[in-house]
């Protein structure tokens, strides 16, 4: 499936409020896109990968990339349609990239005054800043890598299935049976991160999905092994600069 879109000059702001659920068919288009939910998560795939971007993070992908996508909840969907001619200075592969405050002020900014497409010359600078913040923001392959290393997988596993259960790495060490310096050098090697900061991503994803179904904090914290609600809450505003109560009104 080929959307029929016309050119972007600079960059093209497309917002989509997609149903809880939704199916975004696949599709491919010429030009380079960044797509990111302002609530919630994008659950995207192409070149037979899934992807997956939080908050504060995008997935870009290089013109000519097909991909579908899907929601698990009401979600509002930015995507920005980047030229061809400025796509020579971005990521030549899919990347998820970190937005930084700038870039989502100004989508912000075009969003309340209604800027499909930049058209008058402040309006295509501010495109422009656009541009670079996406060339110079840091990105990565994924938000949650993932190892099929004897010792590594069962870990992650039961990080995966029971986010609440390795509350140490002393646990997670004996579950894969090295001692603890062995499983971080493991998980560095493995996952291009500590395992603390791979089980913290983990745990995020699971914090949304609850959140958007309307489970209450303090049961949260609990299941995700948390000592207390606040303890949960300092994870969620450290990894995502918000509160879990800000995500659930947005739901």
């Amino acid at each position: 499936m080929s959307y029929n879109r016309q050119p972007p000059i600079h960059v093209d702001c497309i917002i989509h409020q997609y149903a809880q659920n939704a199916v975004i068919e696949a599709h491919c288009v010429p030009w380079g896109e960044l797509n990111f939910a302002l609530h919630g998560v994008i659950n995207l795939h192409a070149e037979n990968t899934d992807y997956i971007s939080p908050p504060q993070y995008a997935i870009w992908l290089p013109p000519n990339t097909a991909h579908s996508a899907h929601s698990q909840a009401n979600t509002r969907y930015i995507t920005l349609v980047i030229a061809q001619e400025y796509c020579a200075v971005l990521p030549t592969g899919i990347k998820l990239i970190e937005i930084s405050p700038i870039l989502l002020s100004i989508v912000h900014d075009f969003i309340r005054r209604d800027i499909r497409r930049p058209e008058t010359p402040a309006d295509q600078r501010l495109a422009q800043v656009l541009i670079d913040q996406i060339q110079q923001a840091r990105c990565y392959d994924h938000y949650l890598p993932w190892s099929y290393h004897a010792k590594l997988e069962p870990v992650l596993r039961q990080i995966q299935q029971q986010p609440g259960s390795l509350v140490t790495l002393q646990q997670c060490a004996e579950l894969a049976g090295l001692s603890e310096r062995h499983l971080l050098r493991l998980s560095q090697q493995e996952l291009g991160m500590s395992l603390n900061e791979w089980r913290s991503r983990a745990k995020l994803l699971v914090a949304i999905d609850l959140l958007e179904k309307q489970h209450s904090i303090k049961s949260i914290a609990h299941y995700l092994g948390y000592q207390s609600s606040s303890a949960f809450i300092g994870m969620f505003q450290r990894m995502t600069g918000k509160s879990p109560s800000h995500l659930r009104r947005h739901c």
